[in-house]
């Protein structure tokens, strides 16, 4: 499992794009900032391009909720043999 800033997200799309062509599973979890204007694309779109599965959680994300999406994501990306990622984006 991964985790990055919503600073870092752009930086990683060639790695995705890689992991996804060599198909390697893993979860990628990206933290956006409350009030954080992105310039780039939507990350979940993103992956979805890639072959890959995501999520958006809404925040504030109860641990529940949290702990049941990054279930889903391990076990979507063992049986997809890709990565998958979870954008949390506070309210």
């Amino acid at each position: 499992m991964v985790v990055v800033d919503g600073h870092g997200w752009p930086f990683m799309a060639e790695e995705l794009a890689a992991a996804a062509r060599h198909e390697v599973p893993f979860v990628l979890i990206t933290l956006t900032p409350p009030g954080q204007d992105t310039d780039f694309t939507d990350p979940v779109k993103l992956v979805e391009a890639y072959g890959c599965a995501g999520r958006h959680l809404a925040g504030p994300a109860d641990p529940a909720e949290l702990r049941s999406v990054t279930e889903w994501a391990r076990k979507e990306a063992v049986s997809t043999r890709r990565p998958v990622l979870i954008e949390v984006r506070p309210a």
